[in-house]
């Protein structure tokens, strides 16, 4: 797989029942393999639909969209999921945890989608679990435990997918700095082994993540693409 794992060219995105206001206008960014880079803007500056799109939930209005070198918007349908489930984990600010489902199971579910070995995948969930300290509530829904525990079981379940591509949107939310610490240290950890992380936050990132390249939305930077 390229060494660049997300690279974006261009990229403006549009809301608007009564004609369409751009968001954002002409965001280029890429992101490598050991890599980590902060998206930084103000609250409505549109990071979390910058994520959306880089994670290939959707389209740009203009603009493309490079997963580990494959143009997702030119890739067939059977293509472009197949890239989305090896390539890229996204973290949502609200963690899609199913209801229904144990922690456990909510963790493994994605790997167990993307690799079809389901002990495997549960022993790796309950690894992660353990590592960002809810170890103990494996047995447990989310609506029995906090808005900390449910933020760390959300990203326990990204980086248990083993994914290349962490796109994760206010990672840090709702944890005190003791749990801030640990999650930093696990995403370090990834990143070491060669993943890249995009990470969209409004609090200070802590020492654990070093050398973090900064993206300022609405700040024009040059970025080498891959795109001819």
């Amino acid at each position: 797989m390229t060494a660049v794992l997300l690279d974006a060219q261009n990229i403006t995105i549009s809301y608007g029942r009564l004609g369409p206001q751009p968001v954002v206008r002409d965001v280029s960014i890429a992101v490598r393999r050991g890599q980590i880079v902060h998206l930084r803007g103000p609250s409505g500056a549109g990071k979390s639909s910058l994520l959306r799109v880089f994670a290939g939930l959707q389209p740009p209005q203009s603009g493309g969209v490079r997963l580990g070198g494959v143009d997702i918007a030119a890739a067939r349908p059977g293509e472009r999921a197949r890239v989305r489930r090896e390539v890229v984990a996204y973290l949502a600010q609200d963690p899609p945890l199913i209801a229904e489902f144990d922690l456990v199971t909510n963790v493994a579910l994605p790997a167990m989608i993307a690799r079809g070995r389901r002990r495997e995948a549960r022993r790796d969930a309950r690894v992660w679990l353990e590592r960002l300290g809810v170890g103990a509530r494996t047995k447990h829904r989310r609506v029995e435990i906090s808005g900390g525990e449910l933020r760390r079981a959300a990203i326990a379940r990204v980086l248990a997918t083993g994914s290349p591509l962490l796109l994760m949107d206010e990672p840090f939310a709702d944890l005190d700095a003791a749990n801030i610490a640990i999650v930093a240290a696990a995403m370090a950890e990834q990143v070491c082994r060669g993943a890249g992380v995009l990470l969209a936050s409004h609090v200070p990132l802590p020492a654990e993540l070093e050398q973090v390249e900064m993206y300022d939305i609405g700040a024009p930077q040059p970025v080498e693409s891959t795109w001819p």
